[in-house]
């Protein structure tokens, strides 16, 4: 397993591009809406979960929608605009 044993500060699209960039399982990944960037120390050595589970402690506004192996990262104010769009949520 890679990783980055340093403090450095990430974009959600670069912590899912660290992970799955060059996988060979099919998964790919979308980030839809805005997120700030963050500091996280110790990237990698850690599997998929861990990667959700990192994301998602670290930008509080995130929800994990996963479509298949297609995994969404939305940012709450724009998950929520879409699905009462679409008629989802009333």
């Amino acid at each position: 397993m890679k990783s980055i044993a340093a403090k450095k500060t990430y974009t959600v699209n670069d912590v899912l591009a660290f992970y799955l960039d060059g996988n060979k399982n099919g998964f790919s990944y979308q980030v839809i809406g805005n997120f700030d960037k963050q500091q996280i120390t110790d990237l990698g050595n850690t599997n998929g979960k861990d990667m959700i589970s990192k994301i998602l402690s670290t930008w509080e506004n995130a929800i994990f929608y996963p479509d298949n192996r297609n995994i969404r990262i939305y940012n709450k104010k724009d998950f929520y605009q879409i699905k009462v769009k679409i008629g989802l949520l009333a």
